[in-house]
């Protein structure tokens, strides 16, 4: 007689945006094996993800909770900048560099609070590896009030007598607005989100506190294990693929498939990305 098959397939949903009348405008499902002793009947209400310690940063966990972070707050329009240093204003350290950061923040802060505006944000600091140049790359949000050229003001130092605007000036920057066309948010994220370790062996980044935190809810009858069986052996960008994922959640579309095979429990995880059809969010 065969070994009996204890386990069960858990579907984890990732919810980016929305609110309770309103679709998430982005998610990133998981598929998984699971044991039977761990199962749950139902399907969990949503719940925040729980955000990593700082400490942990480095890993895969932490930087999906930023990515979630990101696409939960910003989106086609918002503000993406990356300020550097001139000579004679590059910071010494990391710290020294952070201080800088929080100051600039602080006056976008102010002036955006004088219109009546909140300003949120998403930032690292990072020193470059061939030239060790320390320099920052942001996600702000445009609502914050200011115009593009009126955030660029604001990276310099304050006035002083007989200096021009151009000497005051702390360095380099440009404040783009994210767009689809050119990957938007995620060729953003490829700034905040790295793989490698830069900064004298860490990574860092910061958030506001008034962001809104992404969701998560766990079900373990929504797919079979016939059905994740045939999908590990689906190529990832194959039309079975999509037309499953597209089935199984209606009013998105696939973004990316990937299946990352896990040694310890000698399975499979199905990762999913998919958005929210555009004619869904004008709703």
């Amino acid at each position: 007689m065969g070994k009996r098959d204890n386990t069960f397939i858990r579907t984890k949903t990732y919810y980016c945006g929305g609110s309770q009348n309103k679709k998430a405008k982005y998610v990133e499902i998981d598929l998984f094996p699971m044991f039977d002793a761990e199962k749950k009947k139902g399907r969990s209400a949503r719940e925040k993800v729980t955000a990593p310690k700082q400490k942990e940063l480095n890993d895969k966990r932490a930087k999906r909770y930023c990515r979630l972070l990101a696409k939960a707050n910003f989106d086609k329009g918002d503000y993406v900048l990356h300020p550097t240093y001139q000579d004679k204003y590059l910071p010494a350290s990391i710290e020294e560099a952070e201080k800088e950061l929080k100051n600039f923040l602080r006056r976008i802060k102010r002036a955006a609070k004088k219109k009546g505006c909140d300003l949120k944000y998403i930032y690292v600091t990072e020193q470059g590896a061939v030239k060790g140049r320390i320099h920052h790359h942001l996600l702000i949000n445009s609502s914050c009030g200011l115009s593009r050229e009126e955030i660029e003001s604001l990276w310099s130092k304050p006035y002083r007598k007989g200096m021009s605007k151009e000497e005051l000036a702390l360095g380099y920057i440009n404040v783009d607005r994210l767009q689809t066309h050119d990957g938007g948010i995620d060729r953003a994220l490829k700034y905040i989100i790295k793989y490698d370790r830069n900064v004298k062996g860490k990574r860092y980044y910061n958030a506001s506190q008034n962001l809104r935190k992404p969701y998560e809810s766990t079900s373990d009858e929504k797919t079979s294990k016939s059905k994740f069986a045939q999908l590990v052996l689906f190529p990832e960008d194959c039309e079975e693929m999509k037309k499953h994922f597209e089935k199984a959640n209606p009013g998105y579309e696939l973004v990316e498939v990937t299946k990352e095979y896990n040694d310890e429990t000698k399975s499979y995880i199905i990762r999913a990305k998919m958005r929210l059809i555009a004619s869904m969010r004008m709703r």
